[in-house]
């Protein structure tokens, strides 16, 4: 038996590997020596359900989250998820229960920290600031005061306010930090896993996808210099971490161009499935910040006023969901910006589902005659368990070149030109990676085969609750 080390890089693809590959001399020598595999999201392909999938071996239906934000039907009230919210037992549980010791840094759903005598917990993107409530034990807080631990470089949108260079050279301060505190933490204690978690990826190609694709040399290279700092951390830690029985490093979910916006939101309501309320001055004050360009206005208000971009996905939500009767509404979209997670009133006639289905199945962009959707799911296709009733009845994935952008309500086109270079170009999709130091026996992975392939390289037995397969050879 011996160690695991877990290292995740938020959004990581092929398309942006491939790319960066020739700047990332460890992780390319890793997928010369053990390849590099496609790792299937969750549905819809967001950081939360996924690290709640990643950390149980459940579907959503059985942990129950699909977003960051959680909708009640009973209420109609939106609340953020954390650790707490993951239902079912985590295979950091099995993992400690057997005498084991785990160390994780910015585990996303790792805060607050389980208060296990065996476990080093370094909260995540979903603590509020740095402080001694956001670590376990609080013996390590002093680590993170003295390398300067920042959680997030701020505001999603703060790359695009404050331009690539800063943005880059901001988000590697913050993995340095990181990764500093890790290795720290792995001199200091014991352990058979460690699992830390690069997030700035995931903002950085948020923000530059388009120029990551498409932008001049000059700029390709100066997102370049994040990927080989990314790399030089990854090297680093691994040969602290010195011999493994499990080495993975792989991400939570792909990524894609966005190079045109839906509002599926605005489509329901054309289509007569979703009824509003008349607005109120927040809303129209929602709306106009929305149309805030000129000069990135917008995300540098935004990066202002929010370090974090989750209490103002939050604060958007309310203000979206304030717009909708949801009382009188047969189909509508509550949360979530990845997919369309579309929830059915409580009064819905039968076969609307499936009619639903069809029709977001046909729609097509009138710019260009394209389907705009890829697939729409019904519920029981990709939840199973028993959570699954409180969650959507439809999700739609959006086809290639296509996301949904924030579901606020309001007059225009429901399909528009993504605004490169003052909104988001870069959206998630299903398709992640993997590198592993072992051949795989399962084919197409998926992130619920993390934890019990972990627990197998322990020597541990795979609890039955979790649904993922044990990917190496025994």
């Amino acid at each position: 038996m011996g160690r695991v080390l877990l290292l995740s890089l938020d959004g990581a693809c092929r398309e942006a590997l491939s790319l960066m590959l020739p700047r990332m001399p460890a992780l390319r020598k890793l997928i010369e020596k053990h390849g590099l595999h496609g790792l299937r999201s969750t549905v819809p392909p967001t950081t939360a359900p996924a690290w709640a999938s990643i950390q149980t071996g459940m579907n959503p239906g059985k942990h129950g989250i699909i977003d960051f934000l959680s909708y009640s039907r009973a209420d109609g009230r939106t609340s953020l998820v954390n650790s707490l919210a993951i239902r079912g037992r985590s295979m950091w549980e099995a993992i400690t229960a057997s005498g084991m010791r785990v160390i994780t840094v910015n585990v996303p759903l790792s805060y607050p920290p389980a208060r296990d005598r065996r476990r080093v917990t370094v909260g995540c993107m979903l603590s509020p600031k740095v402080s001694p409530d956001m670590v376990y034990p609080a013996e390590i807080y002093p680590v993170l005061r003295r390398n300067s631990y920042t959680i997030l470089p701020g505001f999603i949108g703060r790359g695009i306010a404050v331009g690539l260079e800063r943005f880059v050279d901001e988000c590697i301060r913050v993995e340095e930090s990181r990764f500093a505190v890790a290795e720290e933490l792995m001199e200091a204690y014991d352990w058979d896993v460690a699992a830390v978690h690069n997030q700035c990826l995931d903002a950085l190609q948020h923000c530059f996808y388009h120029l990551l694709l498409g932008g001049t040399e000059e700029e390709r290279e100066e997102l370049g210099r994040f990927y080989a700092a990314a790399d030089r951390l990854i090297e680093r830690l691994i040969r602290r971490a010195g011999r493994v029985s499990m080495l993975a490093v792989f991400s939570d979910h792909g990524f894609t161009l966005a190079e045109r916006y839906i509002n599926l939101n605005l489509w329901l309501k054309r289509r007569g499935y979703l009824k509003e309320k008349n607005s109120g001055l927040a809303y129209r004050l929602a709306l106009l910040l929305r149309r805030m360009d000129v000069l990135r206005l917008r995300n540098l208000l935004l990066s202002r006023l929010f370090r974090n971009s989750l209490p103002f996905v939050k604060l958007r939500t309310e203000l979206s969901l304030s717009r909708i009767d949801t009382h009188r509404s047969r189909a509508f979209i509550p949360v979530g910006a990845t997919f369309g997670c579309i929830y059915l009133g409580g009064g819905s006639e039968a076969g609307l589902r499936e009619r639903l289905k069809r029709e977001l199945e046909g729609i097509t962009d009138p710019a260009s005659g394209r389907r705009v959707i890829a697939r729409v799911y019904l519920r029981e296709e990709v939840y199973r368990g028993e959570h699954a009733p409180g969650l959507p009845e439809l999700v739609a994935e959006p086809a290639e070149g296509y996301a949904f952008g924030p579901q606020l309500l309001g007059e225009g086109r429901f399909i528009r030109a993504a605004r490169h270079g003052t909104e988001l170009s870069g959206a998630h999709a299903m398709q992640g990676v993997l590198v592993m130091n072992t051949k795989l026996i399962a084919s197409e992975p998926e992130l619920l085969d993390i934890a019990p392939s972990v627990l197998a390289a322990l020597n541990l037995q795979v609890p039955e609750w979790m649904e993922g397969r044990v990917l190496q050879a025994r």
